[in-house]
């Protein structure tokens, strides 16, 4: 069964911080050698994780630019990368907001939460997905035992709780 340890080409998105950055480098230094795309809004930080090894490239993208701007990022990736064999879906934001006091509520907050940690994610999966239908080997699967019979399992997650995957399979939260 494929593994991130034979992927061949990694693209990260939230790479500039975080657990993003940690997953971005780690990987780049898998035995494998795959090419690692680290993608983020920040392009100094960008920058310096090139410096970072010779198989990590860069673009920047904004998660939250809107559905035919993630449609030419998903584009550019298959075009320029057609060895893309894993995205790691790493960015994201959180905010608590207390719906017994919907007066104090940021709309605006709320909006980019959602933008960041769900619809982004499912457009990009929508956009990305045709390319991982092509390819000739099996995309990567990452999700946990539990969770191996879902339709996405080319696509990690940054964590069980905080982001997409709680809204697609509740029930399997501990």
């Amino acid at each position: 069964m494929p593994n991130i340890t034979n992927a061949k080409c990694v693209l990260v998105l939230g790479a500039t911080s975080g657990i993003g950055r940690a997953l971005a480098l780690a990987i780049h230094d898998l035995e494998s050698h795959p090419t690692v795309i680290v993608a983020g809004r920040r392009q100094e930080r960008l920058n310096e994780l090139c410096s970072q090894g010779k198989r990590i490239k860069s673009v920047q993208i904004d998660s939250t630019s809107g559905r035919e701007s993630l449609r030419q990022f998903a584009a550019k990736m298959v075009s320029e990368y057609p060895e893309l064999d894993t995205v790691i879906f790493s960015a994201g934001i959180q905010h608590t907001f207390n719906f017994n006091e919907p007066e104090k509520i940021d709309l605006d907050k709320l909006e980019a939460e959602l933008g960041t940690n769900y619809i982004s994610i499912v457009t990009l999966i929508t956009f990305l997905t045709p390319h991982f239908l092509k390819l000739s080997v099996s995309p990567i699967p990452s999700l946990p035992q539990d969770f191996s019979n879902n339709p996405w399992n080319t696509y990690h997650y940054r964590n069980r709780r905080k982001g997409f995957r709680p809204l697609l399979f509740p029930s399997h939260l501990d």
